[in-house]
This record gives C-alpha cells, structure tokens and sequence, in this order.
C-alpha cells in the first residue's frame, strides 16, 4: 500500500510539471537555474580564438526584440581578480540575469562577455581595458577586439537584420572600459553610458605636453591604436557621464589602473577625488555630444534610478529604422 502511494503521488507531481511547463511554454517564461525566470532565448557560447575571442560570453534575446531589427547591447563584465574562471562565469550569469528586465524594457539583445582577470597578474586590468590589457598579447589582450568578435558571432547566430552599431555601458571598472572602448571604436558605437568611470574619463583633448597618455588621455593614441585620433567620429556618439555625488570610489592611485607617473598628472591637474574632477572631466568633452549628470546622494553603488536613467538615454538615441 506504502509502495502504491508513494507511485501515484510521484506520478501526480509528474503530471503537476509537465502541465506547469506546459502552461510556462505557452506564455513564453522559462526557469533555468542561473538565471530564474525569463521570457526571452538565452545563450551561453563557449570561446572560439579562429573566430577573434579567447572567452566565453553570455546573451539574451529578449521576446520585445520581435519584429524588429536587432540591437546589441554590450555590457562589459567585472568580476574581480581570481585564476578560477568558475568566478568569472558565475559573476557573468548574475550580470546578465539582472540585465533582463532592462533588455526587455529596450528590445535591445544584452551580451556579457566572461573575459578574465588575473588574480596572480593583476595588473592585467582586463576589465578596465587598461594600458597593460592593450599591450598585452591574446588571450587577455585587446579585450576590446575580442568584444567586436563576439558581437559579430552573435549576428550571425540570430541570423535576423540588426544593426551594426551598438549600445554599450558599464560601472566602474566596466564604465571604464565602455568610456575608452568608445574613444577607440567610435564607428560602432551608436551610444555609450559610462557610471562612475574610475575617477576620470579617458580625456579626448590633447594635453599641451604630451602627458596624458592611455589611459588618461589621447596622447599617444596613435601609436597605441594606428591612426589619428578620430575626432569626427567621436562627435557623431552620444554620450552619457553619471556620478554619485558621494561616490569617492577612485581608481587613479592604484597602480593596476594607472602608472604611477602618469596618476600624479591627473592628481595635480585636475584633483585629487572623482568630484573634485568632475568638472574639468566635463569641460574636456564639451565639443562632443557628452552629458555630465551628478546624482545626488549616491556613492559607489547602482540604485535603479541609475539604471534607468541609462535605459531613457538609450531609448532615446535608438533610431532602429535608420540603423547602421
């Protein structure tokens, strides 16, 4: 009797899930551990070095995307230094399951890419697209073109029209990384949001000495990235700066960020916190289309009017009709 209780309710909770999934199938929502529900197509793709990147990276496409071209979203990942490349992807997977309900309010398709960062070398700032991450060689060098190689494995896996430039943001180490992944591939960037960019934006001004170099600066961009700086490029990106005014979150003392010689520049230039910057940060920029927004009473952190203060800015510059 025990034997044949315990089978028929086993079979009624098969039967409870098969329907329940049923009925999840016909309203389009799914559950997948990492991610919990979601009403979109997710993928995970494994790195692929033939096809020009060296890590894994995550997306969703999400169901307000249909029927229209395809915009991408890039969201650099931060995941913090560690060797153990199970940290990398687990931050990643939290990164994008947060970036679903933003996917699906903009129709754009999110990927996060699983690029490393050493815990041993951690100088190699790869998150940040620092100086030593664009010197160094593959597999954690030229993170920026490993991310235009993913974005290009992507369209051709969604197979539908979409748009050849791209949205792309960040926070902190990432907003560093979108700030100056903008400044050099400005041809693909269709608008970039940067949150508390390390202190100090990667400047599009030259400087009178030649001091400011990358990644302060644009002083030897031309050697770094082999053409001149391409100004009229960078005017035709819309571009937005957010600031809490109590974050004193300051990546310019540190030396896996800046070179010491190179951080005292900007100390004594322009100052010594991220607010005391903010201005002449803005002043550098004044010749582009760039917005300097300070919010109020918000540190090192990303509260949801961050957030959707950067969805209303895409939003806003998301002409899919004429994309390109």
């Amino acid at each position: 009797m025990n034997t044949r209780r315990i089978l028929t309710r086993a079979a009624a909770a098969l039967v409870l899930l098969v329907l329940t999934l049923v009925a999840l199938r016909l309203a389009n929502r799914w559950y997948l551990g990492h991610y919990g529900w979601y009403e979109g197509e997710l993928l995970e793709v494994e790195a692929k070095p033939e096809a020009g990147f060296d890590a894994p990276y995550l997306a969703y496409v999400p169901a307000s995307a249909e029927g229209a071209p395809l915009r991408l979203w890039l969201r650099p990942n931060n995941s913090g230094p560690s060797d153990d490349p199970e940290v990398h992807l687990e931050s990643a997977r939290a990164q994008l399951a947060v970036s679903r309900w933003q996917a699906e309010r903009l129709g754009a398709v999110v990927l996060v890419p699983v690029f490393p960062r050493p815990g041993e070398d951690w100088m190699v700032y790869t998150h940040a697209l620092d100086r030593d991450t664009v010197l160094a060689e593959r597999p954690l060098g030229r993170p920026d073109l490993q991310l235009l190689a993913m974005a290009e494995d992507l369209r051709a896996r969604l197979a539908r029209p979409s748009c050849e430039r791209v949205f792309i943001d960040g926070f902190s180490a990432a907003g560093m990384f979108a700030n100056r992944f903008a400044l050099i591939h400005p041809e693909r960037v269709a608008a970039v949001s940067v949150g508390a960019p390390g202190g100090w934006p990667m400047t599009p001004s030259p400087s009178e000495d030649g001091a400011l170099v990358y990644p302060a600066g644009i002083d030897d961009y031309e050697q770094l990235f082999g053409r001149a700086p391409p100004r009229e490029a960078w005017a035709a990106v819309p571009m937005l700066f957010l600031l809490g005014d109590a974050d004193q979150n300051d990546s310019v003392p540190y030396a896996d960020g800046y070179e010491p010689a190179l951080a005292q520049v900007v100390i004594e230039r322009f100052g010594d916190t991220p607010l005391a910057r903010w201005d002449d940060a803005e002043a550098q920029y004044a010749r582009l289309d760039a917005r300097f927004e300070l919010l109020p009473g918000v540190g090192h952190e990303t509260p949801r009017s961050l957030l959707v203060r950067s969805l209303d800015f895409f939003a806003a510059h998301d002409d899919r009709g004429a994309c390109r």
